[in-house]
């Protein structure tokens, strides 16, 4: 079943780089200025880089995809770029989570990122739990394991 799901999660990357490289040249983008002003970090692009290795579907069905050195949020409109100078902690995303309120966090080796949909902020670490334990999720929470 895991299988079937990243395979799944693979092919929708490819399906959707393809739409992104397809129409790249063929006609300029007209974009609502008014949309992005609430969203004042992020740079609207109109291709994912190559080599996207990761990528989540938060339950309001935004997709972020992760590559070597960029991150990316599509909300089914607009692909949105993501780098430090947004807040992020570090460039290289190790797994992506999503509490009920749905913030989303972002695991990386200098530590975790969360995204409240409008900023990043970096969570500080809590002294007493030692860097091999995980995090995850369980019964909807944001916690450690």
């Amino acid at each position: 079943m895991n299988v079937l799901r990243i395979v799944g999660n693979i092919i929708l990357v490819l399906l959707i780089s393809a739409i992104f490289s397809s129409c790249v040249g063929q006609s300029k983008v007209e974009t609502n200025t008014t949309e992005f002003e609430q969203n004042s970090i992020g740079e609207v692009v109109t291709e994912l880089a190559p080599n996207t290795h990761l990528m989540y579907q938060e339950s309001n069905h935004n997709y972020w995809f992760v590559n070597d050195k960029e991150i990316y949020k599509y909300d089914g409109k607009t692909l949105l770029l993501f780098t430090l100078k947004d807040g992020l902690i570090s460039n290289r995303i190790l797994g992506i989570q999503e509490d009920k309120f749905g913030n989303i966090y972002f695991d990386t080796p200098e530590g975790v990122s969360q995204f409240n949909g409008q900023q990043f902020k970096t969570l500080k670490v809590i002294d007493g739990h030692s860097k091999k334990e995980l995090w995850k999720l369980e019964q909807n929470e944001f916690s450690i394991a």
